[in-house]
């Protein structure tokens, strides 16, 4: 394995993230690492704070844990990190065989310094991952299976394909249940090992950094008929590819894109799919034909097309009756269709103030806002009189609102005395609803700071409102003020 390893630096450029094309790679890979979900094992509590607990146990030699039942002994070495369960071996002979005897759950980002962990998105370099890629391969080979969660987030794959392959066929032969598969670029075409297709097993799948395999070769049994959430990262691919994973995957739920290397044109056709997100990715026409159980279609950080003369992309909704958020939506970018009624998509403009309340007085009745909107949220609020005649309209007629959540621009609202004179005179406003709150933010940025996203966060279907979770925990974590509407008198 020293070999293999000294050998496979010769062959590979490090990923330095100095490049402005590296910056973007390493945007993209964050995404990729903030969205994987947690692993059923933690590092926080290693074996060694459970060996200083049992020195400060009675000294009379007993060996009180080892007489527990074979069940809970395996619950215990399973919520270990891979390197603290299998070093349980020789605490005694009754655990010997308990590592080998529990569903794997290993990560190799648990092998990095203590240190190094306190930033979840860090990643080592190239040489110093090498060590991470030889213990990946031991513990592959060395448990028998099942694998119950696997991350490898932190090697540079093309130092070894073979080595890779074989990683794929341990992987689809020990039953792996959750993979997170992400490479280390450069470069960022190697191709992703077909024989991630013999993992059967799969409920979630993470990959990244990857040129998808030529889908059309592979065996027409080739499937994943348990997979729930798949999502795909810095991933180069073909229309036919999307096409080809959603016919094979029945009870998908969640299916993720970001920052694809190629245009994402599709045609979603899936009687399972609940949640569709496209971020930091570049969009041809999407059309969502048949969705019956859809319920959100997250658009974020999208960018226009880079094939084609007609730079707007298309977001054709045809049978989606459970569509209950779209997010994100940025009309300089995209057309909307819903049925047969087309949103046509403009240019970005900077407002003028001149959308004010009698513009807004003309607009007339709008059913979606007076019958169906709950919440509204407005990210780098700055009082102007068009914002201001904007929020009266929605406050007059949306007769189900229950919370509009603002995120105010501190320059716009340097004391609460400002705020006052501002937002005082729509205290007596005739609202619609008489079941509401107003929920105010003071972002810690000047310019109201960037809209937070978190793509595990939006495809919770534990949660009903992501967007206004997701506005809290970013502005608190960066020191927003929380103000609760009207106690600002």
């Amino acid at each position: 394995m020293d070999r293999w390893a000294v050998e496979s630096v010769r062959s590979v450029r490090a990923f330095e993230g100095n490049s402005k094309q590296d910056e973007l790679t390493r945007c993209a890979l964050d995404f990729a690492y903030d969205s994987l979900p947690a692993p059923p094992a933690t590092p926080d509590a290693p074996l060694a704070a459970t060996g200083a607990a049992c020195s400060r146990a009675p000294g009379d030699g007993v060996d009180r844990i080892s007489s527990l039942p074979d069940q809970i002994l395996r619950n215990v070495v399973s919520r270990l990190p891979a390197a603290d369960a299998a070093r349980t071996a020789a605490l005694a002979t009754r655990w010997r065989g308990l590592w080998r005897a529990v569903p794997l759950v290993f990560v190799d980002a648990h092998l990095l310094p203590t240190e190094s962990r306190a930033d979840p998105l860090w990643r080592p370099g190239l040489e110093a991952s090498l060590g991470l890629t030889n213990a990946a391969s031991a513990a592959l080979a060395a448990h028998p299976g099942p694998f119950r969660c696997v991350h490898l987030t932190c090697s540079y794959m093309d130092t070894n394909r073979e080595e890779i392959k074989r990683w794929m066929q341990l992987l689809a032969a020990k039953g792996v249940q959750q993979l997170a598969f992400i490479n280390r670029p450069w470069p960022l075409d190697i191709p992703l090992p077909a024989t991630v297709f013999s993992c059967a097993s799969l409920t979630r799948l993470h990959i990244g950094a990857w040129k998808f395999p030529d889908t059309a070769a592979l065996p027409r049994a080739a499937a994943f008929p348990h997979l729930q959430e798949l999502y795909l990262s810095l991933i180069a691919m073909k229309d036919r590819d999307l096409a080809f994973l959603l016919d094979r995957c029945p009870v998908l739920e969640v299916l993720t894109v970001i920052a694809s290397q190629t245009d994402v044109r599709m045609c979603v056709v899936s009687r399972s799919l609940r949640c569709l997100q496209l971020v930091a990715t570049s969009l041809g026409d999407i059309a969502v034909a048949e969705a019956p159980r859809l319920e959100r279609l997250i658009l974020f950080g999208t960018l226009h097309r880079r094939i084609g003369e007609n730079k707007y992309s298309r977001i054709k909704i045809g049978n989606a009756p459970n569509l209950r958020m779209l997010g994100y939506w940025d009309q300089g970018q995209h057309e909307l269709q819903i049925g047969n009624t087309i949103v046509q998509s403009m240019e970005a403009f900077t407002p003028t103030g001149k959308v004010n309340a009698k513009f807004w007085h003309e607009a007339g009745s709008v059913e979606c806002v007076e019958q169906h909107i709950k919440k509204l949220a407005i990210h780098g609020f700055r009082g102007t009189k068009s914002e201001l005649a904007f929020l009266k309209f929605i406050a007059e007629r949306a007769q189900v609102l229950e919370k509009m959540v603002l995120i105010l621009s501190p320059k716009c609202f340097p004391s609460v005395q400002v705020l006052k004179t501002k937002l005082n005179p729509h205290a007596t406003a005739q609202w619609a609803s008489t079941d509401f709150k107003v929920i105010l933010f003071k972002s810690s940025e000047s310019d109201g700071g960037a809209v937070p996203f978190n793509p595990r966060i939006s495809a919770d279907f534990s949660c009903d409102g992501p967007f206004d979770l997701l506005m809290v925990e970013a502005n608190l974590s960066m020191g927003a003020v929380f103000l609760q509407y009207p106690k600002i008198n």
